[in-house]
C-alpha cells in the first residue's frame, strides 16, 4: 500500500529522509497505530510543534522534534526490550518466551 505524500516527503532533506527511514526499520509504522498510548503520549509534542511553527520558532519546532523523538526512542526501546531483542544494561542473556499476561503490540 502506498502512502501519500506527507510534510517530510515535501520538506525533509536526505538525511532527515533517511533517518525516519532507518526508525521505521526498526518500528514500522504499524506498531505506531497499533501502540495504544500512541495519542496521548505524542499529541502534546505535536501540538507543541504547530505551536512554535505558528510563531515562526523553528528553534522551538526543533527542540519540541528533539524531546518527540526522544520520547519514541524510549517506547521502542522499551517494547524491544520486553520482546527480548535488546537486554537491560547487566541483565543477563535470557531465551526469548513470551511472558503470560504481557501486553503485545502486533507489527
Amino acid at each position: 500500500m502506498a502512502v501519500p505524500p506527507g510534510i517530510n516527503d515535501e520538506y525533509a532533506g536526505p538525511r532527515l529522509q533517511a533517518a525516519i527511514r532507518a526508525s521505521q526499520t526498526v518500528m514500522p509504522r504499524g506498531f505506531w497505530l497499533a501502540y495504544l498510548k500512541n495519542h496521548d503520549e505524542m499529541l502534546p509534542f505535536y501540538e507543541a510543534e504547530s505551536a512554535a511553527i505558528n510563531r515562526r520558532d523553528p528553534d522551538g519546532a526543533r527542540v519540541v522534534c528533539v524531546e518527540r523523538s526522544e520520547a519514541m526512542a524510549r517506547v521502542m526501546l522499551g517494547e524491544l526490550m520486553r520482546r527480548r531483542v535488546f537486554n537491560p544494561a547487566g541483565a543477563a542473556a535470557r531465551p526469548a518466551t513470551s511472558s503470560p499476561g504481557a501486553a503485545s503490540v502486533a507489527f
